[in-house]
């Protein structure tokens, strides 16, 4: 895949999830914080949604960049690791909150478990279009 192709990909990536998280941001601080007894949920989940954008954007960049020098097996486990990081992350976020905070516990359990599905949802897509490039990338080489 040439390099302006590959940066579009990247470029478009970013797009999209920034127009995510935007969306997101938008739906939980006007329609959600109504629905919310206690700001402090509105808080932790806009903190869980700046997590995953921070999160993500690493990983298009590192996938990137993996992209380039790693063998198609070798992006399966660096797929995995990702994503295995940021459920153990996520997961220790819930617990914490849980143990901690406890204020409508089952409420912010519910709203961060559809923020990662939404994000791992974006995440598959990236990287469905990374492995597309990847594929084709070979198919030109031969």
């Amino acid at each position: 895949m040439n390099k302006l192709k590959q940066h579009s990909k990247i470029k478009d990536s970013l797009i999209y999830l920034t127009l995510i998280t935007v969306f997101l941001y938008s739906l939980i601080t006007v329609y959600w914080s109504h629905i919310f007894i206690d700001k402090s949920l509105l808080y932790w989940s806009l903190g869980v949604i700046t997590f995953f954008f921070l999160y993500e954007t690493f990983s298009i960049v590192f996938v990137n960049k993996q992209a380039k020098i790693a063998k198609p097996k070798q992006m399966v486990a660096v797929y995995m690791m990702l994503k295995g990081l940021k459920l153990f992350v996520f997961l220790g976020t819930l617990v914490i909150y849980m143990l901690a905070i406890k204020i409508e516990a089952k409420r912010f359990v519910l709203v961060s478990v559809a923020i990662y599905f939404i994000y791992l949802l974006l995440d598959t897509l990236f990287l469905s279009w990374v492995e597309k490039g990847i594929k084709t990338e070979k198919t030109e080489d031969k």
